[in-house]
């Protein structure tokens, strides 16, 4: 009930409603009055219809004019029973318009009612929604994080790897540059051996050939003696062969070492190169989705 707002006040409005020759109404009692609920003025005015009738037989009562001439006494009653019936059929026709008023308003209100359910039923069926694809987007995301680390793991092992691969690659170079090294250092020394050898054959020949004028009855002596001399010289010439066969050999081993590992570590920079651009690319995807998902819900809430 609104406040300040009676049956006597209703009551007022109406009579002097009635009165000025208006049929009361909610909006007119309304503005009578300058306040008032229409549920609760239309509540009083039903009441007001309802006791009009008492009230107005009360009021027959009260036109009697002792003093009055009978003529005039008899005519005022006639006008007065005319006024009264006038006002059961503006009361019954107003009485009935309202309660159609009403039942509209009920109707109207019964609809109202079933769409705001409707509606609830829906928004309460889209958070559901919302909060499924909040939950799966979550779940999602957080698969997404387990697969980022693991790939995060597996960078940092084929970088440790090429890494690995990278110092071997050093140590393999450096060691062959030593061997490089050495090799030439001993080809040097054998070059050298070679040469003092030849020219102690050179100076040996020439002794020998001087031995042969002077002694030839030591000739088959000096030929076995040459071909002890050339058989060492061929002995040490197939070993010098046999070490530099051997050097190259290594050096060719090595090299293809070093062949291998470059190859490794080329395959690692492009592994670590495709790891990079996967990492890149789901990292891409999984925030672009997690965030239109959260755009629709917060649209749908």
């Amino acid at each position: 009930m609104a406040k300040g707002i009676s049956q006597e006040h209703v009551n007022q409005a109406a009579d002097s409603l009635l009165l000025v020759g208006e049929r009361p109404t909610i909006e007119r009692i309304r503005a009578v009055l300058g306040t008032g609920s229409p549920n609760t003025v239309n509540r009083f005015l039903d009441e007001w219809w309802i006791g009009l009738g008492d009230r107005l037989t009360q009021s027959r009562h009260k036109v009697a004019m002792p003093e009055a001439p009978l003529d005039v006494a008899a005519l005022a009653n006639q006008f007065w029973e005319l006024a009264l019936s006038k006002a059961r059929e503006l009361a019954t026709a107003e009485l009935a318009q309202a309660q159609q008023a009403l039942a509209k308003q009920r109707t109207a209100l019964e609809t109202t009612k079933a769409e705001l359910q409707t509606a609830m039923s829906q928004a309460l069926q889209a958070r559901d929604a919302a909060l499924q694809a909040d939950e799966a987007t979550t779940l999602r995301l957080a698969d997404m994080q387990r697969l980022v680390d693991q790939q995060a793991l597996q960078l940092e092992d084929l970088t440790a790897q090429r890494d690995r691969a990278t110092a071997d690659l050093t140590i393999t170079q450096a060691n062959l540059l030593q061997s490089q090294n050495q090799f030439k250092q001993r080809q040097l020394a054998w070059n050298e051996e070679r040469n003092t050898l030849e020219a102690t054959h050179t100076a040996m020949q020439d002794r020998w050939l001087s031995e042969v004028d002077r002694a030839r009855q030591d000739e088959s002596k000096l030929a076995t003696r040459f071909k002890q001399l050339e058989h060492a010289s061929e002995l040490a010439a197939q070993k010098s062969a046999d070490h530099i066969a051997e050097l190259s050999k290594r050096l060719l081993h090595t090299e293809r070492e070093e062949a291998k590992k470059t190859a490794r570590i080329a395959s690692l920079d492009e592994e670590i190169h495709r790891v990079h651009a996967q990492l890149k690319m789901r990292l891409q995807a999984g925030t672009s989705k997690p965030v239109s998902l959260k755009k629709k819900a917060k649209m749908d809430s």
